[in-house]
This record gives structure tokens, sequence and C-alpha cells, in this order.
């Protein structure tokens, strides 16, 4: 089911019907026992030796599809932008702030120089939220490096 059925309407339907189900068995079970679900956006893009390709394997891609995946995990299911997955994929970050920025709880950051602009731009609109928020530094020792002084730096992002 999974890669082609975001080609087809009859796939597109089966699918959404047959995920219901569980994923609100996850979503309950999470409330029950008091473990934080957290998902994360997905990306059109698959990364591999020879680089990027196009392959639509994820979920949660856009940020509609997201809500539609939250609303079905129950009210307690927060989000984990990834922003390398959302910029890759074509979408502005700031696009899920719009459409679920109540559900984000955690950022995932990598490349800092490359996507500093949205990471600001993000972090400025979930300022108005009214909780931490956390933040998950991926890649390289100097990477993480990088992005922890910028963003702990006297001034800020």
């Amino acid at each position: 089911m999974f890669g082609g059925w975001r080609r087809d309407e009859v796939q597109r339907e089966r699918f959404w019907r047959e995920a219901v189900t569980p994923l609100r068995r996850i979503g309950e079970i999470a409330e029950r026992t008091g473990i934080k679900l957290l998902l994360e956006n997905g990306s059109y893009f698959i990364t591999t030796a020879t680089g990027f390709r196009p392959r639509p394997l994820h979920l949660g891609i856009e940020p509609e599809e997201l809500r539609r995946i939250l609303e079905m995990s129950g009210r307690k299911a927060g989000v984990v932008l990834d922003i390398n997955k959302a910029v890759h994929s074509g979408i502005a970050p700031i696009d899920f702030v719009k459409e679920i920025g109540e559900r984000i709880e955690q950022l995932q950051i990598s490349t800092v120089d490359r996507y500093r602009e949205d990471i600001v731009a993000v972090i400025d609109a979930l300022e108005n939220v009214g909780r931490e928020l956390g933040f998950v530094f991926e890649g390289s020792r100097e990477e993480v490096e990088a992005a922890v002084a910028v963003f702990s730096g006297p001034a800020g992002p």
C-alpha cells in the first residue's frame, strides 16, 4: 500500500479507512499509560547513497495530512517538526505552524546554516503557543555544536 497509495484515489481512500483503527489504538494506549506520543512529519525524499530520490513513503508530509493523522491519534498526540524534511519536500516549515502549531512540541534541526531563516521563523511563531519547546539537533558533532551555539547564544536565534 505504501508508495502507490498517494497516486490512486481508491488506494488513498482505502489507506485512510484502514489507518483510523491503528492510529486511534496507539493514541488510546499513549493516553492510558501516560506515554507521550509524538509524530514526526514525513518527507517526499528518501536519502540514499546516491542522494535524494522522490518517493512518498512517509506519512504526514503535508501539514493537512499530519493534522488528519493527529486527529486520529488522540487529543494528546504531539508533533516533532523536522525542518529539514519539510524544506526538502518543498513545504515551508511555517505552514506546519499555521496548520498545527498548537501540537508542535519539538523541533528537529540539522544543517542550521542552510535553514536558519526557516528555523528562526518557526521559533518566533511558536513563542505564542505558551509552552516549552524541545529541540533535537542532529548531524555531525561539529554541526550540533554549531547549532547549540547559535540557539543558546546571548542574542538568541
